[in-house]
């Protein structure tokens, strides 16, 4: 065969069949400062943290690999975030940050975060559409910090709840590990120009226990609480520990630590589903939780819905045959009160003939004995009652009263229960006057209720 050399980067056909993507050169960038660049990315949590958290932004200098987090509720509050941390940098460094380097997503991009960025003289580097190896440095450090944050919560069996303490905690303990990336030197004493402290780590979601100072105990109550250790703070020199009996988040030097000890025990719980907003998910999630818990439904006869709309559907067709039979109960005691009343009222007239008839002649004895023989005969079979063709409805509130509950979870669901006769009466004047006094729900209603403003002053 003769020596043919074809080039295919000058045929089209070859080009529209073979094209791939271009191979990423290594960076030869230098910055001889810190904050002369500075990487930042959005992640998204699958769950809502113990504080209703769902995103976080980080900030990554690239000199220094220092790494800063900023929990956040919503991604627009990524502006707020950039604001506080350029001016952290420029108040504690005597820094400016001169380049930013980002994805394209709609929280970089907005107008109000490119107009503020031009005033401040920073330029902003953005990566190429779909091409996320642009910003490696901030997408690296996002799963850096996940796989630390995900091994932490394993090894102690910590909710998923937790996930914000957890993340807060890795990138604390990233920041004073040293790396091979800046020779084995960690990030904060390339930042600080000082080895940190470690002397003062503990692991994390261990059991703790936080001292009861002694004006919040009296000589018999325990003189700690025994709480589950979440981190340590930023602006206090103490530890972050978390009682779930209280729900509280207790900031303390004062700290015992049982860190050989998980204060979780490890269950199932984290292959609950979330509960959704509507009714057929929060029932297919309740079925969820009672088979987690290894309890078997009521009615294991009864398939689950094929879908939520099925499941939905059959949740109207239960409250439509909830609110007959009340309707049925309600017309059946009313037959029943009805016949009560009229087989009374022939007794009555059956007693008052018979004294009349006591009274007025004397009957031998033989033919009262066949006299009472006749009545049992006759009365053996049961009379026919006279009832009402006038048709009777239910309460009107109860037309739009909509039940939801799931049958095949719940014995006895109290959704179905509408009666407070079996209530103590004391119960029943108190559940009478709860709505009888109003409680405003904002500040300035309370200021025309003299009630209200008399206990504010009393509190000053």
């Amino acid at each position: 065969m003769p020596n043919v050399v074809f080039d295919n980067s000058k045929c089209e056909s070859c080009i529209l069949g073979k094209h791939c993507r271009s191979v990423f050169q290594n960076s030869i960038s230098i910055y001889e400062n810190c904050f002369d660049l500075v990487h930042s990315d959005v992640w998204t949590s699958p769950c809502l943290s113990r504080d209703n958290i769902k995103y976080f932004v980080t900030f990554i200098d690239e000199k220094s690999k220092y790494t800063w987090v900023t929990l956040l509720p919503s991604k627009d509050r990524v502006f707020e975030a950039f604001v506080n941390f350029q001016t952290y940098v420029t108040n504690h460094f005597n820094a400016n940050i001169k380049v930013l380097r980002s994805d394209n997503g709609g929280e970089y991009t907005s107008n109000t975060f490119k107009a503020h960025l031009a005033n401040h003289g920073i330029l902003h580097q953005t990566s190429c559409p779909y091409t996320p190896q642009e910003n490696g440095v901030a997408e690296r450090k996002n799963r850096h910090l996940m796989e630390v944050a995900r091994s932490m919560m394993f090894h102690k069996n910590m909710p998923r709840s937790f996930w914000g303490d957890a993340v807060m905690t890795a990138c604390y303990l990233i920041n004073i590990t040293p790396t091979k990336v800046l020779n084995d030197i960690s990030p904060y004493e390339v930042l600080n120009k000082t080895k940190p402290h470690i002397d003062h780590l503990r692991v994390f979601g261990c059991v703790c226990f936080v001292l009861v100072p002694g004006d919040q105990r009296n000589k018999l109550d325990a003189k700690s609480t025994r709480s589950v250790f979440i981190g340590y703070s930023t602006t206090q020199k103490g530890y972050r520990c978390y009682d779930p009996s209280t729900k509280r988040i207790m900031t303390s030097r004062d700290v015992k630590f049982l860190e050989d000890q998980s204060y979780f025990e490890k269950s199932g719980w984290e292959s609950v589903k979330d509960l959704a907003d509507s009714t057929a998910d929060r029932a297919a999630s309740l079925q969820h939780l009672l088979t987690q818990l290894g309890l078997p439904p009521m009615n294991q006869d009864q398939s689950a819905p094929a879908n939520n709309q099925e499941n939905l559907g059959a949740l109207h067709r239960q409250d439509d045959q909830i609110q007959d039979n009340l309707g049925a109960l309600h017309r059946q005691d009313d037959q029943i009160q009805e016949e009560g009343v009229n087989v009374q009222n022939e007794r009555e007239n059956d007693e008052e003939i018979n004294e009349q008839g006591g009274v007025n002649q004397e009957t031998p004895p033989e033919a009262n004995v066949h006299e009472n023989e006749v009545h049992e005969e006759e009365a053996a079979p049961a009379p026919t009652l006279r009832r009402s063709t006038r048709q009777r409805f239910g309460p009107e509130h109860w037309k739009q009263t909509r039940v939801y509950y799931n049958n095949q979870a719940v014995a006895h669901p109290i959704q179905a229960e509408c009666s407070l006769a079996l209530l103590p009466s004391d119960h029943q004047e108190f559940l009478g006057k709860i709505e009888q006094h109003y409680i405003p729900k904002t500040y300035e209603e309370a200021k025309g209720i003299k009630v209200w403003m008399d206990a504010v002053n009393a509190e000053k």
